[in-house]
């Protein structure tokens, strides 16, 4: 299925946007839902504002996505009561019961961003939002408009990021399309896609690591941080064995990658069964369905099931994308890529024309989007 906006061909800029560089595919979508890679590059530096070269973007949609440390969706439920429920609810009314709430939200969700990203709630920016799941009444509605209700209830999700990240690609808000999201966050979103059980997704960093699950409605996908990640095992190696932490963190990846015999790689395994037990509990206590499914860490180490590798092929069968083959590493390097462009094609038709709205009247927050 293609929606409206999307034309034979289209031409979709991916971003993926850290503090140490940003790294951007250029593809196509034809009317077949065959993804091509026309370009890609990768800025070590401060961004795109410093004067570096982009490939020729005129047309293209844009789609930026930051990871979990830089960006974060915040997820409120909206709530409003009208005066005269025997009449239709209008536009201009919804719109105005939708402002009164978020008016008085708005300020504990940049804080609650803040808190997640670990800087002042002056330096927090909105860069996106969308709103579904109404409710009139108590009963589930597509499109409120139209109907007869007293209580009107919502589910309204706010992307912020960092406003180093935001000054970096704020000059590409120019086009005409410009989404943003976080990186792990998407990957979680296209598993939920083709999964018919709750999402459980485990996202390992060098640094930081974070679980993601969708509630039970399945609108929201919700992250807690994990206090753990794969810079542990590789500092339990390098302390085990006196080693520099460059030598330790290359040891690592051969373990992660299945690279030595059975027998040194159960040497290692014992050495650093602390550290990897500490991670299983961890995401064992937060699950809610029977699958885990897990990136940036290999999933025998931390004891196979109920650890599962992302179902890349699974999403490429079901959702009818084809890439050209190898054009983006294997089928998991693939999910992991395009994550933030399979949000944005899946989100595009979702609260349609309310969320225009929405975008439109979230200026008088003063809101970057």
């Amino acid at each position: 299925m293609m929606f409206g906006f999307f034309g034979k061909k289209e031409k979709f800029l991916l971003l993926d946007v850290s503090s140490e560089k940003i790294g951007g595919i250029l593809m196509s979508l034809d009317e077949k839902k065959k993804i091509k890679k026309e370009k890609s590059f990768v800025y070590k530096d401060d961004g795109i504002s410093s004067g570096y070269k982009l490939p020729k973007i005129s047309g293209a949609k844009v789609i930026v996505s930051s990871p979990p440390e830089s960006a974060v969706k915040i997820y409120i439920r909206l709530q409003g009561k009208r005066e005269n429920s025997g009449a239709p609810l209008d536009k201009i009314e919804l719109e105005n019961i939708l402002s009164q709430s978020i008016g008085r939200t708005f300020n504990r969700c940049r804080n609650e961003a803040a808190g997640f990203l670990g800087v002042d709630d002056l330096d927090v920016i909105l860069v996106g939002s969308g709103i579904s799941g109404f409710e009139l009444d108590g009963h589930k509605v597509v499109n409120p408009l139209g109907f007869e209700a007293e209580k009107i209830e919502a589910a309204m999700e706010m992307t912020f990021t960092t406003r180093e990240i935001f000054e970096k690609v704020k000059p590409l808000r120019k086009g005409s399309v410009f989404f943003f999201t976080e990186r792990s966050y998407a990957e979680a979103a296209a598993i939920g896609k083709i999964i018919s059980q709750k999402v459980n997704f485990l996202s390992v960093g060098a640094g930081k690591s974070y679980f993601y699950h969708s509630e039970k409605d399945n609108i929201a996908l919700l992250r807690t941080e994990i206090k753990w990640s794969t810079g542990d095992i590789i500092e339990k190696i390098a302390g085990n064995w006196s080693l520099k932490k460059e030598t330790a963190g290359r040891i690592y990846e051969y373990y992660e990658g299945e690279g030595f015999s059975p027998r040194l790689e159960k040497y290692i395994g014992k050495a650093v069964s602390k550290e990897v037990k500490n991670i299983r509990l961890q995401a064992e206590r937060m699950r809610t369905s029977p699958k885990i499914y897990a990136r940036g860490i290999n999933p025998r180490i931390i004891g196979g099931k109920p650890f599962h590798k992302p179902p890349a092929a699974d999403f490429f069968d079901k959702s009818g994308f084809t890439i050209e083959r190898g054009s983006f590493g294997s089928l998991g390097e693939a999910l992991f890529k395009l994550a933030p462009f399979f949000e944005f094609y899946y989100d595009s038709n979702k609260g349609g024309e309310i969320n225009s709205w929405l975008k439109r009247r979230l200026h008088w927050l003063g809101l970057a989007i």
